[in-house]
């Protein structure tokens, strides 16, 4: 295991590294001193002239260094003179060392002219002078602020990160291996150390019959490899998961609330799962269960659940979550607080809880597509808020059930309900509950108070095939005019809706619609999804450039469109018989980029190749597990390390999958860098921030003394990028120059994440030989993260070296 130590947050001035001469280094290393005296008293003695002291200047008397003066100009006299300081520079009433300049009232290091950044190497960066200068002169300047990843969307390339297709012969219930529900992301801290982000998906797997149901499955974001499972519990094979730190334990684990089966049969409720923290395996913490009866019985929602799944919030502001499923609402330990309600048993699939404060009143609302619902916490269960009332034209379609996302479409003055800055309800709905999978769906957006404002409009079908029932919406800007549109997966096509294009003339102002598309639509591509055609979607600005991609799946392929006109910018197979379940975005691998985390189940029939792919050839088959995939460059806007649950709105959940107050809930409509739904976002991140990693050799004067023998190789690594760097990267210490074949001394890797502007010491045990192939005396080079597995603004800062000159002295 590598040496872990503590970080070190300021600049290390003193310690600089890169591609420079010995000469340039021979000045580096001598920053920390000056061309001071070689007299015989020591620091702090009493003196009349420099030449009296030992490696110090005479002030005020007394024998100090450059670094015990400050910046302060008053410190001492300031009658010194160049003639004073030999051939050296005097700054401040002090005498710069050899390679020193006078810059912000003090020495600092010269590195050298420079026109960028790029110019410099090392820990150092160019400033106003155009001169090279170690990070922390002045103090504030601690990060490249403009480093940024360049992100060009022609340049489309994902490839495969990693892939799960079941669990390896002698592994764990290896048959079930497909997976039917949207994967989750967070990070389940199971390697005991906060400072290293290592992110899980959390998979139901299940195999034939679909009725004995599936087990959990926890993978490793970073290469898909199983890491934990519960075998003894039976989940409803296609129902949806949903992650949160409901116990508020000291460890801060989130824990996994999933739909339980009792047999094979019957349902049996909700189950959660948390991380055991002294065998780190998974264990059932409880069943959802009516407390309020003897035996606190296990409650069963409905006969039969199937594809939906839990929402986790905190309802009453007492900093302790709620589970929701369906209208019925749990306390963190399991037991119902409202048994009173009825399941909707919508298309016997089910549909999943959002919430939102979609009033603005500091409170949250169950948003149903019937209604809008406060949660009385003397009563313990939902009140019908006294707005909805929606008009008598509206009244029967603003009642039919259907999949709901929440966000802030525009203002409609007049319309019941309607107010500046309250959210609108977008609805995905069947004809009606057990409408069978040939109907046609439609999609409406409604005020707060259930007006319809928009649709209905019916979704389109392909060449006379079959529409389908619609699945989840998403929202997010597709064209990039500042206002929302919303996205709904059919039978036979993928479509975007625009508010703009809610006229006859497809050429209005905001509406882009292509030729021929009808009313409200802004594109419409070919898919296929004739088995349930509910499926869902997700969203994720890859670029950055404030128009939204789309992730959609169907039964044959995982395809990325493009927000404006729904151009199909990658495809790939995915095999799935389809229910709620999507793709989502997060970063899976803790290396703060985005990938992108698809489901399969095998056995559907689908074209050879993808046949509305054309910028490549994207090949049919079938398969089951899950793919997890990247940019080949990993260029892709940054993303959050987390996906909690189907209703997922980027602020309905903390990094850490902690449950954020009723009072500290940030409303995501409200927020013009979100407003949206089912859209990740970079959360605290940079939108096209990069890491930039430094390094430089620390404790130089350890090989000083040693010809032979062990010694201990340090560096100082910083991050001075913008966006934080992952823990693992590797430093490599060469006995001499790589260039010229020199081996390797040894290496270690980063032990936690760097944030920007953060620097830490690793350290690795060598050896010294008495001579080593390509070294000369005693140089020593060290690379960190040599084979460019971390993304960043620029790497030719990622190489510093001690020179042997260092132990012969500077002067």
């Amino acid at each position: 295991m590598p040496h872990r130590h503590a970080v070190r947050s300021h600049a290390l001035v003193s310690s600089l590294g890169g591609v420079l001469s010995a000469g340039a280094f021979m000045l580096a290393l001598g920053a920390v001193g000056c061309d001071c005296g070689g007299g015989s008293t020591p620091l702090g003695g009493t003196c009349l002239t420099t030449a009296d002291c030992v490696d110090a200047i005479c002030r005020d008397e007394r024998c100090v260094t450059i670094s015990d003066l400050g910046v302060d100009p008053d410190a001492g006299s300031s009658d010194l003179g160049s003639a004073d300081c030999d051939s050296s520079v005097a700054c401040e009433g002090v005498c710069c060392g050899a390679g020193q300049r006078c810059a912000y009232m003090m020495c600092v290091v010269d590195l050298g002219p420079c026109a960028t950044n790029d110019d410099c190497a090392g820990d150092s960066y160019c400033d106003a002078d155009d001169r090279c200068t170690p990070y922390g002169t002045p103090p504030s300047v601690v990060r490249d602020e403009t480093c940024e990843r360049a992100i060009t969307i022609g340049d489309f390339v994902p490839d495969e990160q990693c892939r799960w297709s079941g669990a390896p012969p002698g592994g764990v219930r290896p048959s079930l291996s497909a997976v039917y529900s949207a994967p989750m992301v967070a990070d389940f801290n199971l390697d005991d150390d906060a400072a290293v982000l290592t992110p899980s998906i959390v998979i139901t797997t299940f195999g034939t019959p679909t009725s004995a149901g599936g087990i959990l499955r926890l993978l490793d974001g970073r290469n898909c490899e199983e890491q934990l499972s519960a075998p003894s519990e039976v989940l409803v094979y296609a129902s949806n998961n949903a992650i949160g730190d409901i116990d508020n334990a000291a460890d801060g684990r989130p824990e996994i609330v999933a739909v339980s089966l009792e047999s094979a049969s019957a349902a049996g409720g909700l189950v959660a799962f948390g991380i055991d923290p002294a065998t780190r395996a998974l264990r059932r913490l409880w069943y959802g269960r009516n407390c309020s009866l003897p035996g606190e019985p296990r409650h069963m929602p409905n006969e039969w659940t199937n594809n939906n799944g839990p929402s986790i919030h905190d309802l009453d502001d007492d900093g302790v979550p709620e589970i929701l499923f369906d209208q019925f609402v749990y306390d963190a330990s399991g037991c119902l607080l409202n048994p009173g309600r009825v399941y909707t048993n919508y298309l016997r699939l089910g549909l999943f809880p959002v919430v939102a404060d979609v009033d603005l009143d500091g409170l949250p609302e169950l948003v149903t597509p019937s209604g809008v619902y406060a949660w009385n916490t003397t009563m313990r269960d939902w009140v019908l808020e006294p707005y909805w009332a929606p008009p008598a034209g509206d009244a029967v379609e603003a009642m039919l059930s259907g999949h709901v996302a929440v966000a802030d479409l525009g203002e409609f003055p007049g319309a019941v309900g309607d107010a500046p800055g309250r959210a609108e309800i977008v609805v995905a709905s069947a004809p009606s509950g057990s409408a069978s999978s040939s109907s046609t769906g439609r999609v409406r957006v409604m005020t707060i108070g259930g007006d319809i404002v928009f649709g209905p409009f019916n979704l389109p079908a392909e060449g006379g095939g079959v529409a389908g029932r619609g699945g989840a919406p998403t929202v997010g800007d597709f064209d990039g005019d500042g206002r929302r549109e919303f996205a709904v997966a059919g039978g036979s096509r993928y479509t975007v809706f625009d508010l703009d294009c809610d006229v006859a003339d497809a050429t209005a102002a905001g509406c882009a619609r292509i030729a021929g598309l009808p009313r409200g639509v802004l594109w419409s591509r070919p898919s296929q999804d004739l088995s349930s055609n509910v499926t869902g979607s997700s969203v994720f600005d890859f670029d950055a450039d404030g128009i939204a991609e789309v992730v959609y799946s169907d039964e044959c392929f995982v395809r990325i469109y493009r927000g404006t006109d729904g151009e199909v910018l990658f495809s790939a197979s995915a095999s799935s018989g389809t229910g709620y379940e999507y793709p989502v975005i997060a970063d899976v691998d803790g290396d703060y980029n985005s990938e992108i985390v698809v489901a399969m189940t095998n056995g559907v029939t689908c074209p050879a190749t993808d046949p509305i792919y054309t910028r490549g050839v994207a090949t049919f088959a079938n398969a089951t597990g899950v793919v997890v995939y990247r940019d080949a460059m990993d260029s892709w806007a940054a993303s959050r390390p987390i996906w909690n649950q189907h209703a997922y709105s980027v602020s309905n959940v903390n990094d850490d999958g902690s449950i954020p107050r009723t009072s500290a809930w940030m409303r995501n409509f409200s927020d013009p860098t979100l407003n949206n739904f089912r859209m990740n976002a970079q959360g605290s991140l940079e939108r096209r921030g990069a890491a930039d990693l430094t390094v430089a050799l620390a404790r130089a004067a350890d090989l000083c003394n040693v010809s032979t023998g062990e010694v201990t190789l340090a560096a100082n690594v910083c991050n001075r990028g913008t966006n934080p760097v992952p823990d693992g990267a590797r430093i490599v210490f060469y006995a001499g120059d790589p260039d010229m074949a020199a081996t390797i001394a040894c290496e270690t890797t980063l032990p936690r994440l760097l944030a920007p502007a953060e620097c830490t010491e690793v350290s690795c045990p060598w050896t010294v030989p008495a001579s080593a192939p390509g070294m000369t005396a005693r140089n020593v080079t060290v690379i960190v993260d040599p084979d460019g597995e971390v993304f960043e603004c620029r790497d030719g800062n990622n190489r510093g070296v001690i020179p042997d000159i260092y132990c012969g002295g500077l002067m």
